[in-house]
């Protein structure tokens, strides 16, 4: 309801001109808060966080799960480029500080998987990305990256690995011939006793057939 006051007709178009920027400015309002709710949910449940770097004055950003990967609290720690290289792993903050450099200096986009000990002393395994912005004079303006938190990925492959390490030990010490073959022959697991009926690595036996090492008729014999 409009103000009796208002009674002045560009008053009115005035007042109604400013209400509706109001609630235009509102409803946007309203879309980037979801949107930013939207995108830490997504960071969170994929373990991914992002930042951005300037590279004019040094500043960084980090969104609020980069925080929770690294494993310290927003209100303690302000992340700086040399604090964050300090978590890197001691084996690895050398490799990973040159990638960079190189990224920028010739201009092509960053990756690599790298280790970081956290502020509670955890080891994790991240993957890394970014890309810099230049300016018309091939100056870097800003960097953008990611931060995807693979640890629990990483350890279930070491522990396959160490399983299939087992499973190649048992097979190996069976004195019999121990193959997995498909339909049409070919050997996708072979133990010692086959490479050495066949007087090569167990390695060059897997993805051949028996015709590769032997006459056709006991190869036929086999299949």
């Amino acid at each position: 309801t409009i103000s009796p006051i208002l009674n002045d007709r560009a008053e009115i178009i005035n007042y109604i001109a400013v209400k509706n920027d109001i609630t235009d400015r509102k409803i946007a309002e309203d879309k980037l808060k979801i949107s930013e709710e939207n995108l830490k949910a997504a960071q969170s449940i994929g373990n991914v966080g992002h930042w951005e770097y300037n590279d004019n004055n040094g500043d960084l950003f980090w969104s609020e799960q980069m925080f929770r990967i690294y494993e310290v609290s927003p209100s303690d720690f302000e992340p700086t480029y040399a604090k964050v290289v300090a978590f890197f792993h001691p084996e690895d903050r050398q490799r990973v500080e040159e990638d960079y450099r190189s990224s920028v200096i010739n201009k092509h986009k960053f990756e690599i998987q790298h280790r970081i000990i956290t502020g509670k002393g955890k080891i994790k395994y991240i993957i890394e990305r970014s890309s810099t912005k230049y300016d018309v004079h091939g100056k870097p303006i800003k960097t953008i990256g990611s931060v995807s938190d693979i640890t629990q990925l990483k350890l279930a492959e070491e522990e396959l690995n160490d399983e299939r390490s087992l499973l190649r030990s048992l097979i190996d010490s069976i004195p019999d011939f121990i193959f997995v073959k498909d339909f049409d022959g070919v050997y996708r697991v072979a133990n010692k006793t086959i490479s050495k009926f066949f007087g090569k690595p167990w390695h060059e036996v897997v993805g051949k057939t028996d015709y590769d090492f032997v006459d056709s008729n006991l190869a036929d014999f086999f299949l």
